[in-house]
């Protein structure tokens, strides 16, 4: 019996060792087809959800970093087995099978989240790999915030899109009015400092630097120019004047309609009056000379800032005249402080002369020094026919000038006056009659 059992004991091994090796699950080694997978340590944190859909990638900038709420897909050619779609939960951990070790996501982009799994799955998972086998996708991004801000536009969050600057997020609010007066920045923890943005700017040219790209986290916070206060007392607008903060003294000014040309202040004499503690007038008080003559009619003279409850004071001007007799206008008369003023300055400011008035004979007082006054004749009707230049003098402050009153007898008149006269008595007494 023995050497029977030894015969078939040696076929048996004949038919084994002649017999094909099983087929294995995967082109890997063959330690990798027998090789248990490593089950994963503690419960999974975000494990696949499906397979990866067809044509289902969102289009991302390369430098695009993961974070909560995105879904990302996970491929591993050959090793169907490990890939996988994942959800990126709060902790931003997912899981691969055959990798003991979490695979901490958000923040990265997702070639650095391709790199630390092709390395993983060679330490841990002990697989052979090549360039371009593990490849990561975004199936689906977050919501990525921006946050609009200030009191010129409305509060909200939106869904930053790709290549987004300023104008495309202005333009989803609806846009901005008076771009030119808001105060306009951008923050972001991410940002190494605020950035300042001039708005105006950015919507008339988009290709200029204040159109900044936006990144994820900034906020755009978009403010209208706070007001400060200044008073204005003498000879001027007087009151408390609301002022743009961006705005010195002359584009105050020039906004109140203020203007030297027949100013009755002393344009020259100006000053600005600051107390160390804004509006406390017991507090100490800095006295600023401002000349308003040469603020107002030079555009290359700096502005003068001022800042809330500071007081303008202009002072009443000691440049002016008298003028009497027939010629309209004020009897006192302020001369501007910008220019010479002539004889026929007065007559046209005035408005003309009465039809009595006596033009060949208009005299000009001058005080001398003793305090004398001296009259001078002058035609002014002669200089408005012939421009001589001896009829138009130069009038000085503290001037008189008369207008006499045409003294010859007005023929016409007075006979136009005599028949009304005669009209009246033949209506009084019946039956007059004028030989």
């Amino acid at each position: 019996m023995k050497p029977v059992l030894a015969a078939l004991t040696l076929s048996l091994c004949l038919l084994v060792a002649d017999a094909p090796p099983p087929a294995l699950a995967d082109t890997g080694t063959a330690t990798h087809a027998i090789r248990a997978a490593p089950l994963a340590v503690g419960p999974p944190t975000s494990l696949p959800t499906a397979s990866v859909p067809s044509g289902g990638v969102a289009e991302v900038a390369a430098d695009y970093r993961l974070d909560v709420d995105d879904t990302v897909s996970v491929s591993v050619t050959r090793h169907g087995d490990v890939g996988g779609t994942f959800h990126v939960p709060p902790d931003g951990i997912i899981r691969l099978q055959r990798v003991v070790t979490p695979i901490d996501v958000r923040g990265k982009t997702t070639t650095e989240v391709t790199d630390e799994i092709t390395r993983k799955l060679t330490a841990e998972g002990k697989l052979v790999l090549h360039p371009g086998q593990v490849t990561v996708t975004v199936v689906s991004t977050r919501m990525r915030r921006i946050f609009v801000r200030g009191n010129a536009v409305k509060g909200t969050e939106i869904d930053l899109k790709n290549g987004w600057r300023i104008d495309d997020l202005v333009s989803v609010l609806g846009g901005v009015q008076t771009p030119d007066r808001v105060t306009t920045r951008v923050t972001n923890p991410l940002r190494p400092a605020p950035v300042a943005i001039d708005l105006d700017a950015a919507l008339r040219n988009p290709n200029v630097p204040d159109n900044l790209l936006l990144q994820e986290g900034d906020t755009l916070t978009v403010d209208l120019p706070q007001m400060k206060r200044l008073m204005i007392k003498g000879e001027g607008p007087r009151g408390m004047h609301e002022i743009d903060e961006r705005f010195g003294l002359r584009n105050a000014l020039v906004g109140l309609g203020y203007s030297t040309n027949g100013a009755t202040g002393d344009v020259h004499r100006a000053r600005i009056i600051r107390n160390a503690k804004p509006g406390d007038s017991l507090s100490a008080t800095t006295y600023i000379p401002v000349d308003l003559g040469t603020l107002l009619s030079q555009d290359s003279a700096p502005d003068v800032p001022f800042q809330d409850l500071d007081t303008l004071e202009i002072p009443k001007s000691e440049q002016y005249i008298y003028v009497f007799g027939e010629i309209g206008g004020p009897r006192t008369w302020y001369l501007p402080q910008d220019r010479k003023t002539f004889l026929v300055d007065v007559y046209s400011n005035a408005g003309g002369v009465t039809n009595n008035a006596k033009m060949g004979n208009v005299k000009v007082f001058r005080q001398s020094a003793a305090g004398v006054w001296k009259p001078q004749a002058y035609d002014l009707g002669r200089f408005l026919k012939t421009a001589d230049a001896r009829d138009n003098p130069e009038i000085l402050p503290h001037d008189m000038v008369v207008v006499p009153q045409n003294n010859r007898v007005d023929v016409v008149s007075n006979i136009g006056t005599g028949f009304f006269l005669l009209n009246i008595f033949k209506t009084l007494i019946p039956g007059l009659r004028i030989p």
